[in-house]
């Protein structure tokens, strides 16, 4: 099994629900674990969104790009938008106003990587004790 997807969206919460609701319907043919399946569409929201509010600021002239490869080890989703980038942040910041749908989406992954205006969410289908925690 092996799923690669790479594309954009528009700044725009019509064009981001129908293409969440589009790449979830595509994936359910590499990813038959439900439970997985709902953690990869609380990944998917929570980065998208974050780029719509923080990054690209609810602007509709800004574009979302999302790169997504599954396979039967790893499952990595990564989103791009067209802002500054993201300001580190603490387990401390789950409190705070902002941060929490990053902070979700760490917990989710078994690495989460941020590098300027790029959000890595990766989760490795081999790693034992994934379940224990999710």
């Amino acid at each position: 099994m092996l799923y690669v997807y790479r594309g954009f969206i528009t700044n725009r919460l019509e064009d981001i629900k129908n293409f969440c609701q589009m790449y979830l319907k595509e994936i359910k043919e590499s990813v038959k674990d439900e439970s997985l399946l709902f953690d990869i569409r609380l990944i998917l929201n929570e980065l998208i969104i974050n780029s719509f509010e923080h990054g690209n600021k609810y602007k509709n002239d800004k574009k979302i790009e999302i790169v997504s490869i599954i396979d039967s080890d790893v499952i990595m989703i990564k989103v791009i938008d067209e802002g500054d980038g993201v300001l580190p942040f603490t387990i401390n910041d789950i409190m705070k106003d902002s941060g929490r749908g990053l902070k979700l989406v760490y917990e989710l992954s078994d690495e989460f990587l941020i590098t300027e205006n790029k959000v890595t969410a990766i989760i490795d289908n081999k790693n034992p004790f994934r379940k224990q925690f999710v």
